[in-house]
C-alpha cells in the first residue's frame, strides 16, 4: 500500500463537489471525506460528503489507521467517525428476490437458486462495480448463519420496503442475534480483570484527546485572529520554510511548532525541516541532500526541539499566544504505528527487466567490464557488446535523472558496438 486509501479533512474551500449522484458542492470548513483510487502511484481525492461517503464503503478491514489526517480533527468528529466505522465495516440488504436466477452462497444442497418473491438477505461486500459495492445472496434462514458478530438494525436497508410480517419477523431475529452476542461477552469480561489504575495517569487515549484539543485551538486561533504578515513573522523568527501562509499545511506545522516546540535536524541536509505527515504518521524531512536528490527517507517520532519563539509586540496583540498550551512530545496512538510499519513493509519492487533479472536469481550477476565501463543488464546478450570509445577517449555512456514528485527516475543511455562484427 503506497498510501492510505482514505483521506478526511475540513473543506479547505466551497468548490468541491460530492462524487455521489448527489454532485451538490461541500460547503468550507465542512467534514468531507475522500476515497482514493487504489491504483494510480499518487493519491487522486474523490471527495464526498460525510453521509454520502458511507454509503459508499463497506470494508471490513476499515480503521482509523486507514484514514489521512485523522489526528488533525476534534476529538468529538474522531469519536463520530470511529463509531460509524463500526456500524459501516459490513452492510446487509433484505428484499424480495426479482428473479429466480439468484444462488446461495452458502446452501450446499442441490436447490441453491433462490425463487421469485421469496425473502433474501444480502451482505454487502467491497467491489470495483455496482458504485464499489457487490451483493452476496442467501436464502433467509441460511443468512444468519454466516454471522461471526452482533449486528446492528441501521446496517440492514430495505426494511421498510418489506410487509408488515417479514419485517417483524427479521426484527425478531436481529434482537435475538444481538442478546446472543451479549452473553457471551458479559461470560468473557467476567473473566478478564481489569489492571489497577494508579493515581494522576493518563490513559493513551486521554492524553490524545487533550493533544488533539490543544492542536485544534491552536488552529482555529491562527486561522481566525492571526493575518498573515503576523503568521509570516512567526514562520521567519523560527526558521520555518513554507511556500503560501494561507496553505493548510502551513498553519498545521506552524502549531505542531508552537505546541511542542520546533524540531531540530540532526542530520546532513540542505534547508532541512521535520514536519508531521499524516500520511506516515511520524515526522518527516522536506529537505534535499542536494539539488536532485531529495531527503525523504529520515523519519522519526521524537525529534529534538527548541523553544518556539514568539516576539513581545504579538503577545501584547494576542494574549493567546502568551499562554499557549505546552506539551513535551506528539502521542502517536499504536493503530497508527502498526499501519506505518505495514505500509513500508508493502512497498512495490522494482519492475525494471534489469532489477527482475538481478533479484530473481539467488546467485551474483558478474558484469563484464570492457574499456572500464558496463554493458547494462537490459540489453539482449549484454556479453558480446561493449561501450564505445571515441578517439579522444570519451566513454559514450550518460546517465539521467528526472525528479517529480520527490520521486526519482532514472535513465542510462549508452551507444554500443558489437565486439566481432565492427558494422553493428
Amino acid at each position: 500500500m503506497r498510501f492510505k486509501p482514505y483521506k478526511v479533512e475540513y473543506a479547505k474551500s466551497g468548490r468541491s463537489k460530492c462524487k455521489k449522484k448527489c454532485e451538490k458542492p461541500i460547503e468550507k470548513n465542512e467534514l468531507r471525506m475522500s476515497i482514493r483510487n487504489r491504483k494510480s502511484e499518487h493519491p487522486q481525492e474523490n471527495w464526498h460528503h460525510y453521509d454520502c461517503f458511507w454509503t459508499k464503503i463497506a470494508d471490513p478491514n476499515i480503521g482509523k489507521s486507514l484514514f489521512d489526517g485523522i489526528e488533525l480533527l476534534r476529538s468529538s468528529d474522531q469519536e463520530t467517525i470511529q463509531n460509524d466505522m463500526k456500524i459501516n465495516r459490513v452492510k446487509y440488504q433484505v428484499d424480495y428476490a426479482k428473479t429466480a436466477r439468484t444462488e446461495c452462497k452458502r446452501c450446499q444442497t442441490p436447490q441453491t437458486l433462490i425463487e421469485k418473491g421469496v425473502l433474501r438477505m444480502s451482505q454487502q461486500m467491497p467491489s470495483e462495480h455496482h458504485e464499489g459495492l457487490g451483493d452476496n445472496w442467501y436464502h433467509f434462514e441460511c443468512f444468519w448463519g454466516i454471522l461471526s458478530d452482533t449486528v446492528d438494525e441501521r446496517t440492514f436497508h430495505g426494511i421498510k420496503d418489506l410487509r408488515k410480517e417479514d419485517a417483524e419477523k427479521v426484527h425478531n431475529r436481529i434482537k435475538s442475534i444481538q442478546e446472543k452476542f451479549e452473553r457471551k461477552k458479559r461470560k468473557s469480561d467476567e473473566e478478564i480483570i481489569p489492571p489497577k489504575k494508579q493515581k494522576g495517569d493518563l490513559d493513551s487515549q486521554e492524553q490524545e484527546k487533550v493533544q488533539t484539543e490543544h492542536l485544534c485551538n491552536v488552529v482555529d486561533y491562527f486561522k481566525q485572529h492571526l493575518k498573515p504578515e503576523q503568521i509570516r513573522e512567526l514562520l521567519n523568527d523560527n526558521k520555518i520554510p513554507y511556500k503560501s501562509v494561507r496553505k493548510t499545511d502551513t498553519i498545521n506545522c506552524l502549531a505542531d511548532c508552537a505546541v511542542f516546540g520546533v524540531p531540530i535536524t540532526n542530520h546532513r541536509c540542505v534547508d532541512g525541516f521535520l514536519f508531521y505527515s499524516t500520511a506516515h504518521n511520524c515526522y518527516k524531512c522536506c529537505g534535499r541532500k542536494s539539488d536532485y536528490d531529495p531527503c525523504c527517507f529520515y523519519r522519526t517520532n521524537f525529534p529534538k526541539r527548541k523553544p518556539f519563539l514568539i516576539s513581545d509586540d504579538l503577545k501584547k496583540a494576542h494574549n493567546f499566544l502568551a499562554q499557549l498550551p505546552k506539551l513535551p512530545y506528539r502521542q502517536i496512538s499504536k493503530e497508527l504505528k502498526m499501519n506505518r510499519t505495514s505500509m513500508e513493509n508493502s512497498q512495490t519492487p522494482s519492475t525494471s527487466r534489469a532489477a527482475s533479472q538481478v533479484k530473481s536469481s539467488d546467485e551474483t550477476v558478474k558484469l563484464p567490464i570492457k574499456n572500464g565501463c558496463a554493458v547494462d543488464l537490459a540489453m539482449d546478450n549484454a556479453e558480446t557488446w561493449h561501450v564505445y570509445m571515441d578517439n579522444e577517449g570519451h566513454l559514450w555512456d550518460a546517465n539521467l535523472n528526472r525528479l517529480r514528485y520527490k520521486h526519482q527516475s532514472f535513465y542510462k543511455i549508452q551507444l554500443l558496438k558489437h565486439d566481432i562484427n565492427k558494422d553493428e
